[in-house]
């Protein structure tokens, strides 16, 4: 006996199993959506986190390494007997676009090498660039042509015998300027950098002299930064206008 056609109908109408896969597919398909979704924000999120800490890593290094040369300095001088005219950064290098690469050579630096700070028989450190993995395109100088509000002991027009002896590294990114200043406690956290002129001759990286009429002699102040060894400004008017500059002081005076 056949079945009824109008009975097999109505059972497959009614049959829920069809409209079940339905929503099973959609539900899959928003859930797969909302998964993706999360996964991305959190890469994003992780990337983030990432450079963050490799900006707060870089800044540290910076300081150490600032911190590293400052004591070393002030180690030839208690202990070696050095003038602070006759320690020499000979061993690093200074590289300016009109001249290419310059030595640190001192004229007044004894033979003996007890003033070097890069030599074994000185100060025994070696020549870097801290952060230069981080900082794409920088470079580091020492120079003796400013003097730094709270540090030293000169007024505007800042005399050669008031100038401070300062280590900086130039074209470092905003947020790493931002994680230097932080640590320095200047400013709020996250801030923009303070602006300041930043004013060298790129020829005068320091080998053993204090040049006291030059278009560089000024004061840096202003930044929030007073009685500060370190810390991280914008040049807002000077030789490298919009860039973001590290310092720190190895020799206020």
């Amino acid at each position: 006996m056949t079945q009824n056609p109008m009975k097999n109908q109505a059972k497959r109408m009614n049959n829920p199993q069809g409209g079940s896969v339905l929503v099973i597919i959609l539900v899959g398909i928003v859930l797969f959506a909302a998964l993706s979704y999360a996964v991305t924000q959190s890469m994003r999120g992780g990337m983030g986190n990432i450079d963050q800490e490799r900006s707060k890593f870089a800044a540290r290094e910076m300081i150490e390494y600032g911190q590293r040369l400052r004591d070393t300095v002030k180690e030839l001088m208690i202990t070696n007997g050095c003038t602070d005219t006759q320690i020499t950064f000979e061993g690093a290098t200074y590289y300016t676009p009109v001249s290419g690469y310059l030595p640190y050579t001192n004229p007044n630096a004894p033979a003996s090498k007890k003033c070097h700070v890069f030599d074994a028989a000185g100060g025994g450190i070696r020549f870097t660039t801290p952060a230069q993995n981080f900082v794409d395109p920088g470079f580091s100088i020492v120079v003796a042509e400013h003097c730094h509000e709270g540090q030293g002991t000169g007024t505007s027009p800042c005399p050669a015998t008031a100038k401070e002896l300062e280590f900086n590294v130039v074209n470092i990114p905003k947020r790493l300027c931002q994680e230097v200043n932080t640590i320095a406690n200047i400013g709020t956290v996250g801030s923009d950098p303070p602006n300041e002129e930043y004013k060298i001759n790129l020829d005068r990286r320091y080998i053993g002299d204090y040049v006291s009429n030059d278009s560089a002699d000024y004061i840096i102040e202003g930044i929030g930064a007073s009685s500060k060894n370190f810390g991280c400004y914008m040049d807002n008017n000077g030789t490298f206008v919009n860039q973001y500059i590290f310092y720190y002081i190895l020799l206020a005076r």
